[in-house]
């Protein structure tokens, strides 16, 4: 369900037969794929095989794993009817619970299938909108799957020759396959975010502010790709549910027809199958939807109007960027997190006084609660951490405002929500456990002048699945005040566990969304609720609960100053903080109830589904329709899932020759092993190249071994003038072992590798091959070292914080005397304000000795190559990169490369050209000066100065390939160098790689 993970996966899809092939050339870059997800080769997989699926999954997720199992077979026989699809093969689904972040990835591409992330979403999530966390994840994604893998006619037909790489629904854009998963997870559930008061609020809140029919905040061409501004992400999902729910209004099944027709068509033309199934094309429809919004949400609006609306007081510097508020006890510190377009999420304190300036204390990682210890000096928060590689925990930390540090209080606990009673003494926070959360009581104390915990309890065991949140001490400190959302109910309740051992007694339990508990200074209970169809606070007291806010958007974590109160409240831009007007005397709720999801699908499936209305009570569960199946679990078996995933003839020809074989490629369902081979031949060199490579991460480290043997340099008789065809062959063979050591922003990898490659040079007199020269088997052995840390905001348009270091050295046995290399690179990046970056770097590589019968073991420095794609060198072991020196090799002893480059944008544009599979990022230039210093050449080869101005066109390339189109030009100043002026276009494949 993420964003970003999604157009990643989907990536795959579209691109399978580029990225295996790279396999052969960067063995390196797919290192590490198990490790990036984080499935660890040491855990106990175990499966289960149903009519349709493989699941697999840990063995501690067994109940879990069943349960999965049976929804998804409930999704094929509801989505199956649906998309008219059955998959051809079983599909792999992944089940982990390592990560305190819900998410879900799909991909039918390669047969990867679907990777599922169990815990349920915080509250402040818009996929809160659940009843059953479990059930709306498997048809969200299974939505994904099936659509995506629909294949008929040509295009199934090329799933023989290339495997499940060519996909046609899979190039749908990002808001029309989102669009449609979120339809399904509201059809198929009794809540989803097409019926999200949230969803509603933010809608209310562009209407609000006529933004609606403005194109410069929205448009259908901007929604078709990446537009980073609020709702950033949620774009896709937001405005795509409710032009896929437009299109399925306008006529019944329309979507399955989508899917039907997309399956036989070429890519692409959306605009094309929408009109021939609805008659409109997707203008027509985005036109409908924005004037049916425009008048819903301005009735919406009057009802909200027709009772005196909350004046808000936005707190200076939170416009729009701010989440979560708590206010020392003093009264002289605000603390809260920030996030936005410009910045990563950070944690802010201040003081609270005109014009104080906030201070950044870190970097904060997902969380919301936050809470001040008795004395005034200190934070606890939650935020997001790696624990090793494979486990995203959340943890809490502590912030002394004296001191200016911060350090953790817990360690993997998997904690989140802290407050802190009122004598210092106590602190509770909730925990993730069995694919839910419990809530927890910890002693503190004081050691070496740091906060620390003594000793913990679970003081409310939830059932599994039940997710317990924002935990707040009573004001005697005798209780914990909590909202508990209970596994198959719309609803969530208020309820109160007494911290003497007793069971937990319900508050607030009407069947509506009640959370975000807070306490006045008086004691007086306070939490937000959705019963009038917005979020707004409600004041409990005597039994009674009383509407005390009337807001037009949404009002999230409130927060007491005093008798002031404060809360996180929604624009159309995002959330501010905002002191909040309280109505003591209440609000009518009648006066102000608005419908929520009165267009959204009705609720349908082969379970027991009911819709959610918000302002109907649902505190009754659901039980399912039946109960779990009691399906085998078996031992993990990576034979079923080594089969090819990908493979693809090779076939090119011209008039004098003929290269033809076949290429295949796969992996098993936990990336703990890996493969690719090719075999083919070249008719004019009479030769069979052939190549492989096998990736195994069993033991932890990634072990990789490839040998090839192939044909290079092939010309003609007719290319070389009637002369004797020629060719070379190069045999390698080799392996690598490396370990990625992650944390959340950076990653240091070292490895260790041997390789032994030679080259022979053939030519061809009468048609027989005939050896002219054959290099000397140089074996050789590699240690690296490589540290990235950087961080860059949504904005950016390159790091925008941070730095890379590699460290190298290469042994070359040439047998009497060896050769060693030396590699050093460094690149330091420093904001400098408004996504303007300095990245000065430093590159030196070095060698023992230099042999000139072997000029690969020396320094080489290379200029631009004659071509579009990619034309700079990258650095590595080989060579390093230089500009303004185009076709021009330098060996050296050493060299030292000194650069400076600026890199800003020029314009953010975030649109695209209508539905086409175009879409424009940012423009951005980037300027750089640079030397090549070459200690022991010749005084006039010693220095290769350089400087150069470039003009980046960040693009999505059929919506999901990642491009940058550059112009540039450089001037190399070294005319006895060969230094030149030049003029070039280039393409690279990131918008994030420096030129």
């Amino acid at each position: 369900m993420n964003q970003w993970t999604r157009t990643s996966m989907r990536t795959l899809g579209l691109v399978g037969l580029i990225a295996l092939s790279a396999l052969v050339t960067a063995p390196a870059a797919r290192a590490g794929a198990g490790d990036s997800l984080g499935l660890s080769p040491f855990w106990d997989w175990k499966q289960i095989e149903t009519t349709h699926f493989r699941i697999v999954f840990p063995a501690t997720l067994t109940a879990q794993a069943r349960r999965v199992a049976d929804l998804y077979e409930q999704a094929q026989t509801d989505l199956g009817k649906d998309l008219r699809w059955e998959p051809r093969a079983l599909v792999n689904v992944v089940l982990v619970d390592n990560a305190d972040a819900a998410n879900g990835m799909t991909s039918p591409a390669l047969r990867f299938g679907m990777l599922l992330y169990l815990t349920p979403p915080d509250p402040f999530f818009s996929t809160d909108a659940y009843d059953d966390w479990l059930r709306l994840l498997v048809y969200h994604e299974y939505t994904h799957f099936l659509n995506m893998d629909a294949t008929r006619g040509f295009w199934a037909a090329t799933r023989y020759l290339f495997g499940d790489t060519l996909l046609p629904n899979s190039t749908w854009p990002s808001w029309m396959l989102e669009g449609y998963a979120v339809f399904n997870e509201t059809k198929y559930t009794k809540t989803g975010r097409g019926r999200s008061p949230y969803w509603e609020g933010i809608l209310r809140t562009i209407v609000e502010s006529k933004s609606l029919d403005d194109t410069d905040y929205i448009a259908l061409d901007s929604v078709n790709g990446g537009h980073p501004h609020f709702p950033g992400g949620e774009i896709a999902y937001l405005f795509g549910y409710n032009l896929m729910n437009t299109a399925e209004r306008s006529r019944k099944d329309a979507l399955g027809e989508m899917t039907f027709r997309g399956s036989r068509r070429f890519p692409y033309f959306i605009n094309g199958n929408v009109k021939n199934i609805t008659g409109r094309d997707w203008y027509d429809h985005w036109d409908a939807w924005k004037r049916a919004t425009n008048k819903q949400m301005d009735e919406q609006l009057a009802k909200i109007r027709s009772a005196p609306v909350s004046k808000l007081e936005v707190v200076d510097g939170t416009e729009d960027n701010s989440f979560g508020i708590a206010f020392s006890p003093d009264n002289r510190w605000v603390a809260y997190s920030s996030a936005s377009d410009e910045h990563w999420q950070t944690l802010k304190v201040r003081e609270w006084k005109p014009g104080a300036k906030p201070c950044d204390v870190e970097d904060k990682f997902l969380g919301s609660a936050l809470a001040f210890t008795p004395d005034s000096k200190r934070v606890v928060y939650s935020s997001l951490h790696k624990s090793s590689n494979y486990y995203l925990w959340s943890d809490l930390r502590v912030h002394d405002l004296e001191s200016g540090k911060s350090y953790w209080l817990t360690d993997d606990a998997r904690a989140r929500d802290p407050d802190v009673s009122k004598d210092g003494n106590w602190v509770t926070y909730t925990v993730a456990s069995q694919s839910g959360t419990d809530l927890m009581l910890g002693r503190l104390a004081y050691q070496d002048g740091k906060l620390t915990l003594a000793g913990a309890k679970k003081i409310f065991d939830a059932a599994p699945y039940d997710r317990v949140a924002s935990p707040k001490f009573s004001p005697d400190g005798k209780s914990v005040v909590f909202a508990w959302k209970v596994d198959g109910k719309a609803s969530e309740d208020l309820y109160a566990v007494p911290l003497a051992g007793e069971k937990p007694a319900p508050i607030v339990a009407d069947g509506h969304r009640n959370r975000f508990p807070a306490f006045d200074p008086r004691g007086t209970l306070y939490f937000v609720s959705d019963r009038t169809g917005v979020d707004n606070l409600y004041r409990h007291e005597g039994g009674k609960e009383t509407l005390v806010t009337n807001v037009t958007g949404a009002l999230w974590l409130p927060a007491f100053r005093g008798p002031e109160a404060f809360a996180s409240v929604l624009s159309k831009d995002g959330f501010s903080l905002a002191k909040v007007e309280l109505f003591p005397a209440g609000v009518d709720p009648a006066k102000v109830t608005v419908s929520v999801g009165d267009d959204a699908p009705s609720a349908t499936g082969s379970g027991n589904v009911r819709t959610m209305n918000v302002n109907v009570s649902q505190s009754a569960p659901v039980a399912p329709a039946t109960a779990t199946k009691n399906f085998k679990v078996e031992d993990y078996s990576t034979l079923g899932t080594l089969l090819p995933r990908q493979w693809a003839p090779l076939l090119l020809a011209d008039d004098n020759s003929t290269y033809a074989g076949a290429e295949v490629a796969g992996f098993d369902d936990t990336f703990r092993h890996q493969y690719f081979g090719l075999g083919a031949y070249d008719s004019t060199s009479k030769s069979v190249d052939y190549m492989g490579q096998y990736e195994n991460r069993m033991l932890g480290p990634s072990i990789l071994l490839y040998g090839s043997k192939t044909t290079s340099d092939v010309r003609s008789s007719e290319s070389n003038s009637g002369g004797p065809a020629t060719f070379t062959r190069e045999t390698q063979f080799g392996g690598a072992i490396s370990f990625p050591f992650q944390q959340i922003t950076s990653v240091f990898t070292p490895s260790i590798g041997a390789s032994l490659d030679q080259q022979a040079f053939y030519d061809m007199p009468n048609g027989g091959k005939r050896l002219l020269y054959r290099e000397r088997r140089v074996p050789r052995e590699d240690v690296l070292l490589d540290y990235t840390a950087v961080r860059a905001s949504k904005l950016a348009v390159t790091a925008e914080r941070g730095s890379t270091t590699q460290l190298g050295a290469r042994r070359y046995d040439l047998g009497a005397r060896d050769i060693y290399k030396g590699i050093f690179r460094h690149t330091q990046y420093i904001d400098l304000g408004k996504h303007t970056v300095l990245f000065p770097s430093l590159r030196a590589m070095k060698v023992s000795r230099r042999d000139n019968t072997y000029l690969d073991a020396a320094a080489l420095n290379r200029g631009k190559r004659n071509r579009v794609f990619e034309p700079l060198y990258s650095d590595s072991f080989d060579e390093f990169g230089i500009r303004g020196y185009p076709d021009v090799t330098v060996y050296s002893d050493e060299a030292i490369t000194l650069s400076t480059d600026l890199k800003f944008p020029l314009a953010q544009v975030f649109r695209g050209w209508g539905t086409n599979p175009i879409f424009l990022n940012q423009i951005s230039m980037q300027i750089f000066a640079e030397d090549t210093y070459r200690p022991n050449a010749a005084p006039r080869f010693q220095h290769l100065p350089s400087a150069g101005a470039g003009l980046r066109f960040g693009v999505d390339a059929l919506l999901f390939i990642p491009l940058t189109l550059g112009v540039d030009y450089h001037y190399g100043f070294n005319k006895d160098a060969y230094g030149q002026g030049e003029l070039f276009a280039s393409i690279t494949a990131s918008s994030l790689l420096p030129f």
